[in-house]
């Protein structure tokens, strides 16, 4: 129950930042569009760090060591 809450504050905290910084998104549905493309968003690059991916590289842990530098720097941005 408790990540349901802290996603719901994430969502809401990143929401209101970009609201405030364009004042166009207060206008109609601007504001349910944005928070939909954002979910959308952060269910694909959460969905990269549950699945499991094949290396197609020479070395076998080349794939899993992007899809970990990629889900750092985002975390590290979002939580920033």
């Amino acid at each position: 129950m408790f990540h349901f809450v802290s996603q719901f504050v994430t969502v809401e905290a990143v929401n209101t930042v970009v609201v405030d910084l364009f004042p166009v998104l207060r206008k109609g549905w601007n504001r349910e569009i944005y928070t939909f493309f954002y979910c959308l968003a952060s269910y694909a690059v959460g969905l990269t760090m549950v699945t499991n991916v094949r290396a197609t590289c020479e070395k076998k842990t080349c794939a899993r060591d992007l899809q970990y530098i990629l889900g750092a720097s985002f975390c590290y941005l979002t939580f920033s």
